[in-house]
């Protein structure tokens, strides 16, 4: 009977045994399968962050191109202008009207210094209108500093004969200028017609200066009037 206990014992030792390396065979397997699984996710992983590398630098080469589609296309406007600018400057009445235009501003400039002198009030602005329309507009400053633009029809008598005045001077200088007309006499009709005192009195200075002028083309000024008290 001893012996059998015995026997007995150690079978239970071996079941035992037994069962606790089966289920270290199962824990190890899972353990096993877990890592398998962890390692197939960590290859995923890295695939994806390849992919991610790859597609990131898909869309930097694609950002570049369109930079590079920007640039030229904002070129290609650029000398679309530029091409529309030649095409107007060298179209039919492009250079007459460059030369055209220059030309008033130049005449602008001229009428703008004698008038000045005759009315620093006022300021006579010269332009082009379509194609070949001259524009005059003058501005006066008001007594309160304050610029106002005033049409020709609507200035005053004497406002109209200093303007009036100026332009004249302004031609006559400007035909000196480009060569086409150098006479050393003038001739004004009535310019004194509508003006004060004080408005005579500016014209006067003004011929005086002229003819005395070393800079002037001008020797003799004759002036037609009505009333020789003027």
């Amino acid at each position: 009977s001893g012996w059998e206990a015995k026997c007995a014992r150690l079978e239970e030792k071996v079941v035992s045994a037994r069962n606790r390396y089966v289920e270290t065979s199962e824990a190890l397997a899972a353990i096993a399968a877990k890592a398998s699984e962890r390692s197939r996710l960590e290859e995923a992983v890295r695939s994806h962050q390849n992919n991610f590398k790859h597609l990131e630098k898909l869309i930097q080469n694609e950002q570049k191109l369109v930079n590079e589609i920007s640039k030229n296309l904002k070129k290609a406007e650029e000398d679309s202008h530029q091409f529309e600018t030649l095409v107007h400057v060298m179209g039919p009445k492009g250079i007459q009207n460059f030369i055209l235009l220059s030309t008033i501003k130049c005449l602008e400039h001229l009428v703008q210094s004698y008038l000045s002198r005759l009315d620093g009030t006022l300021r006579l602005h010269m332009d082009i209108e379509d194609g070949n329309k001259l524009i005059r507009q003058v501005t006066e400053m008001r007594r309160d500093g304050k610029l106002q633009e005033r049409p020709l029809s609507v200035l005053s008598g004497g406002q109209w004969r200093r303007c009036s005045l100026a332009m004249t001077l302004g031609f006559s200088q400007l035909a000196a200028k480009r060569g086409l007309l150098k006479s050393s006499l003038l001739v004004l009709d009535e310019p004194l017609t509508h003006l004060d005192k004080t408005g005579r009195t500016a014209v006067g200075k003004l011929l005086h200066t002229l003819v005395h002028s070393p800079r002037s083309h001008l020797s003799t000024v004759i002036l037609i009037l009505q009333d020789f008290s003027e």
